[in-house]
């Protein structure tokens, strides 16, 4: 029993030291991610741009390249306005204001002053928090890659299904990106509002699948081909979100280092 604890211990002190790692990592190269996202995002425009003028050759002309290129910039945009914003709004992480009231009031806890935060052992961006801020980021490409394979150029006078499609599936994409930023940005800099925020965005995420089959819907009829595809799609972002909800709204509520990090405070022990 003893070899087993002390052999738990060991894999325990790994995976810590490997959080701290990643997180000295994008601590110190934040930028490079928002770099890829760009990265990603605007090739991933310039790919759908050339398949339109291989597709249409007679309408290839300069005029159009801004209008095809536009949705990537703006979803290329998002998360830097939101790295900005949340870097501004938290230059100090534990020196901004706790909310007048708590939403997670499970356990019993001892608020702690600032003077005592960074010397408790769960304060900090390391540990679990870590993979769950990278699994936002994973969240965010997931959502992009999806976008750029199931979202082509829309031509002069395709059916009003699928411009209503590409246009709220362009705003989901760049409003998504937007909200995980500022929450992986906000989960760096030890905010207080974090956790709320993170729910925010699952919330959000999960009702704008059902206001884009909806609003699709409203646009016409979608061909029996498409709108299974389609709904399956939606489908399966909803599932992961479910998922995600699952898996880390207990920890965001119960986690002692959340609530040290990002509430400041502490367990009682009985």
């Amino acid at each position: 029993m003893d070899r087993v604890i002390a052999i738990a211990a060991n894999v325990s002190a790994r995976l810590l030291d490997e959080s701290r790692r990643i997180a000295s990592f994008i601590q110190r190269r934040g930028v490079w991610i928002l770099a890829f996202w760009t990265v990603l995002a605007l090739g991933g425009g310039l790919l759908r741009t050339g398949k339109f003028f291989l597709a249409h050759a007679h309408l290839a002309s300069d005029a159009r390249i801004p209008e095809l290129m536009a949705p990537s910039l703006l979803i290329a945009a998002a998360p830097w306005l939101a790295w900005f914003l949340a870097s501004r709004a938290y230059p100090h992480g534990e020196g901004a204001r706790q909310p007048g009231f708590r939403l997670a009031a499970f356990g019993t806890w001892r608020r702690i002053s600032p003077q005592e935060l960074r010397s408790q052992p769960a304060y900090g961006f390391e540990g679990f928090l870590v993979s769950l801020a990278v699994g936002m980021l994973l969240s965010m490409v997931m959502r992009l890659v999806t976008y750029h394979l199931a979202m082509p150029a829309m031509p002069p006078g395709a059916p009003g299904w699928a411009i209503a499609a590409f246009r709220i599936m362009t705003l989901d994409v760049a409003l998504l990106s937007f909200m995980y930023m500022m929450c992986f940005t906000m989960a760096q800099r030890a905010a207080p509002l974090f956790p709320r925020m993170l729910v925010v965005t699952w919330c959000y995420d999960l009702l704008m699948q059902f206001a884009i089959a909806k609003y699709v819907a409203s646009a016409g009829a979608v061909p029996a081909i498409v709108a299974g595809p389609f709904a399956d799609m939606l489908t399966g972002n909803v599932r992961r979100v479910l998922i995600s909800m699952t898996i880390w709204l207990p920890y965001l509520m119960v986690s002692a280092r959340v609530n040290t990090t990002f509430r400041a405070r502490v367990r009682v022990r009985a």
